[in-house]
């Protein structure tokens, strides 16, 4: 008579690799969560920089866009009045505002967008301590990039 299915140790053995496997591969998907993290809000940071750009070009106004680093806010405001802010997680953290030029010295980094398209300009480095992202804003022209650094 043949014997059909697996054994007991068969079942065991496999069950062992499996486990292995998963506890293997869980910390490098955990890595991975937090670079997509890290490069959603990289990405949702300069669409909000490109968005005042040109926002200040079509109103024919004055965007500033404040980086208050304490609270972890990034609020957008107007000649007129604040539009919006963004509160950003603990797990994100922006390192390093840069401006090119301050029109008008404040103790918070503010990046400004003028009605010709220009700006003050400026380097935001963004990093999580996994991976570090640097948005760079061209003060002539006021065109955002995103470049991709190493930690």
């Amino acid at each position: 008579m043949k014997d059909r299915g697996f054994s007991l140790i068969e079942v065991i053995v496999v069950l062992i690799i499996i486990s292995i496997s998963i506890s293997i591969v869980i910390p490098s998907l955990s890595k991975v969560s937090k670079g997509i993290e890290l490069r959603s809000w990289t990405q949702k940071i300069s669409g909000i920089l490109r968005y005042c750009r040109s926002q200040a070009v079509n109103e024919g106004q004055t965007f500033s866009i404040i980086f208050d680093l304490d609270d972890r806010i990034i609020k957008i405001k107007s000649l007129e009045s604040e539009k919006s802010s963004v509160i950003y997680p603990k797990e994100i953290m922006i390192k390093h505002v840069n401006i090119k030029s301050e029109s008008q010295p404040s103790e918070k980094p503010v990046i400004e967008f003028y009605p010709n398209g220009s700006s003050n300009g400026g380097d935001i480095i963004i990093e999580n301590g996994v991976k570090k992202f640097k948005i760079q804003i061209h003060p002539i022209t006021g065109i955002v990039k995103v470049l991709s650094e190493e930690v």
